[in-house]
C-alpha cells in the first residue's frame, strides 16, 4: 500500500524522486542509502531475517516469495524517498509479525528432543525468542540514532538525555528565562514587552503562580498613569 501511494505521488506529483535533480541516483550514492536504511531500524533489522526464517519454517512455500517481496520493497522505498532513514517502515508489518510469532515459536520445538535435553536448555529453546526480542529492543535504545536524508544527517539524542533536558532545560527553553526577562521589562516600564515574554514562558510550562504574578504586575503597570509634566495644561494654577 505504501509503495502504491508513493508511485501515485511519483506519477502525479509536481516533484518526484526519479525525475528530479535533488534526488541523486542510488548507485552513485549507495553508501548514503545504506547508512540511511541502517538508521531506520538499527538493531531491529535483525528481526527481518528472523521473520523470513519463521515464515519459511511454518510455510516453506511462502518463505522465498516473501523474501523477494521484502527485498524489492526496501529497494523501491529507498528510491522513492528523499528521507532515507524512513524507508525502512515498509518492513514494519513483517517486524511486528516477528515480534508476535518468535516468542511463540522459540528457537526450536522442545518436542524435537523427546525430553533428552536438559531442562535449562529446553527453557532457553522455548523462551529464547522472547528474550532475544527484548535484547534487540534494549540494544536499539542504547545505540546512537540519526535522522538521515541524502543531504543532511542529524543526531537523535537518547531518551535519558531528553528526559534530563526536560527536567533541566537549557536557557533557551527554560520558562524562567522568559519569566525573568518579563520582570526585567516591567522594571524598565515596558508592560507590552513583558506580556509577550510571559506568554512565551507560559507556553513552555512556567509555573502558574509565576505567570499570574507577572500578569498582575502587568495589569498594575498598565493602570498607572504618567505624572503630570509642565506645560501639558493639566496643572492647576495656584
Amino acid at each position: 500500500m505504501f509503495l502504491g501511494l508513493r508511485l501515485v505521488i511519483e506519477r502525479y506529483g509536481a516533484l518526484n524522486t526519479f525525475g528530479s535533480h535533488p534526488y541523486p541516483p542510488i548507485l552513485t550514492h549507495l553508501s548514503e542509502y545504506l547508512f540511511g536504511l541502517t538508521c531506520a531500524l538499527r538493531t531491529v533489522w535483525l528481526l527481518v531475517p528472523v521473520g523470513l526464517w519463521l515464515a519459511w519454517r511454518q510455510r516453506p512455500a511462502i518463505g522465498i516469495p516473501l523474501a523477494i517481496v521484502t527485498c524489492v520493497s526496501v529497494a523501491a522505498a529507498s528510491g522513492l524517498a528523499y528521507d532515507v532513514s524512513r524507508s525502512g517502515v515498509v518492513v514494519m508489518p513483517l517486524i511486528l509479525w516477528t515480534i508476535a510469532a518468535w516468542p511463540q515459536a522459540g528457537f526450536l520445538q522442545a518436542t524435537e528432543f523427546n525430553g533428552a535435553a536438559p531442562s535449562s536448555r529446553l527453557w532457553f529453546l522455548r523462551h529464547g525468542g522472547a528474550c532475544a526480542v527484548w535484547a534487540i529492543a534494549a540494544a536499539n535504545l542504547c545505540l546512537p540514532a540519526y535522522h538521515h536524508t541524502l543531504n543532511w544527517s542529524g543526531r537523535i539524542r537518547p531518551l535519558w538525555t531528553e528526559l534530563r533536558l526536560l527536567a533541566h532545560p537549557p536557557p533557551r527553553y527554560d520558562p524562567m528565562t522568559y519569566a525573568n526577562a518579563a520582570a526585567a521589562q516591567l522594571d524598565k516600564g515596558d508592560p507590552s514587552a513583558a506580556a509577550w515574554l510571559v506568554s512565551i514562558a507560559e507556553s513552555l510550562g512556567c509555573e502558574k503562580h509565576v505567570v499570574e504574578t507577572i500578569r498582575w504586575r502587568i495589569r498594575l503597570a498598565s493602570r498607572v498613569q504618567p505624572t503630570d509634566t509642565p506645560g501639558d495644561g493639566s496643572k492647576k494654577s495656584p
